[in-house]
């Protein structure tokens, strides 16, 4: 196949998984607060020491992960076109003129520019031309590191199954010889990045 050819695809899988990496960085975070607030809502609830003046609290909903993408202003499911990468934005512009149907906000083209961006960082993966077995890790940890930075800027938070699987992911790449680092690099690199998390943490 065609190099151009090559790109394309992996161009067009990326617009995909950015569509991906998306819905887990919107929906992610909110179960994380849902289970938070279950938690909290358990404590309050069964708590003895709540006994005496115990507040009203309302039951949380719960989030589901897997679900047709939803106007971020009302919630409101969208159109099947809401699934398409970048297409869905374009047939916002079109026919509801960049607004939600049902409460006219305005639709932000964020999860355009996040699908773009993953896809143009796929292309440029690819034109380097590793091997195949590497492509499909750095896509996958590429993928995963986007979804981590996407989250903490919106949300100042990095959910353990993201680092957790970030951090066995590097260390078994340098177990199997499939990154530049070995083993005890990635241990070193993991202790590292450990210590500057923690110790700020327990200075401040």
């Amino acid at each position: 196949m065609d190099a151009p050819l090559i790109l394309s695809l992996f161009g067009v899988v990326g617009l995909f998984v950015g569509s991906l990496v998306n819905l887990i960085s919107s929906r992610l975070p909110l179960i994380i607060y849902a289970q938070w607030r279950q938690s909290c809502y358990l404590f309050i609830t069964t708590d003895n020491s709540y006994n005496r003046a115990k507040p009203e609290v309302d039951k949380p909903a719960e989030v589901a992960f897997f679900s047709r993408r939803g106007c971020q202003h009302c919630q409101h499911s969208q159109s099947i076109f809401s699934i398409l990468p970048v297409l869905s934005w374009l047939y916002s512009w079109l026919y509801v003129q960049g607004r939600c149907p049902h409460c006219k906000h305005a639709i932000s083209p964020c999860n355009s520019y996040i699908e773009l961006l993953t896809g143009f960082i796929f292309m440029v993966i690819v034109s380097f031309r590793p091997e195949p077995i590497n492509i499909l890790v750095i896509l996958s940890l590429t993928a995963l590191l986007l979804t981590a930075i996407i989250i903490d800027i919106r949300h100042q938070l990095l959910p353990d199954a993201l680092t957790y699987t970030l951090i066995w992911s590097g260390l078994i790449c340098g177990y199997l010889e499939l990154s530049a680092l070995t083993v005890s690099e990635s241990l070193l690199g993991l202790i590292a990045g450990f210590l500057l998390l923690w110790l700020p943490a327990r200075c401040f």
